[in-house]
């Protein structure tokens, strides 16, 4: 069994600092948990104190792994790890939808435009798919501006070519170095 030598302040703030003073195993930051310093192979399995075995590691998870190497980790570290993507699954998830009705929201801001001179017509879906696509290039001010031109300067059968024609030029005028063909 290897004897435990005692880590430096200075290298635990390093290890701390690298790891962004943040528990790599389950994420936790002070004040809500103490930090401590890990070693990735144990001591009493032969690891040392260079930087490149230690990590920061909170109170929780740090008991919880014990002297195991992170080759078999322990139970409860697992099942936390588990829990800990599922709650960013059901984030991430709830952030996709919150985007999603900001757009739609957006493309109805741009249809309204549309509505606005050609009344009891809305634009199909379709029109609606490309409306959003350029509010992702061109921006939602500049997609009102082009659905604006669009609709004031051509028939209402002719306003969705008209539209495209409109955004890919303020898309041109915004990246110089657009290459249509490649």
């Amino acid at each position: 069994m290897t004897k435990r030598k005692s880590i430096s302040k200075k290298t635990r703030f390093e290890v701390f600092k690298r790891d962004g003073f943040s528990c790599v195993y389950c994420g936790a930051m002070p004040p809500d948990e103490v930090l401590e310093v890990d070693h990735i192979i144990p001591v009493s399995k032969g690891g040392d104190n260079k930087l490149e075995n230690l990590v920061c590691s909170c109170f929780t998870c740090n008991r919880g792994k014990s002297n195991n190497d992170l080759t078999s980790l322990p139970q409860s570290l697992i099942s936390k790890h588990k829990q800990e993507k599922i709650d960013q699954y059901a984030q991430y998830i709830q952030y996709v939808k919150d985007k999603r009705k900001l757009l739609d929201s957006q493309i109805q801001m741009v249809s309204d435009v549309y509505e606005s001179f050609y009344e009891g017509y809305e634009p199909n879906a379709k029109f609606k798919s490309t409306i959003g696509d350029f509010i992702h290039k061109i921006g939602l001010e500049d997609t009102i501006r082009a659905m604006e031109i669009a609709c004031m300067r051509s028939k209402e059968h002719y306003t969705y070519k008209y539209f495209c024609g409109v955004c890919w030029n303020i898309y041109k005028q915004n990246n110089e170095d657009y290459n249509y063909y490649g």
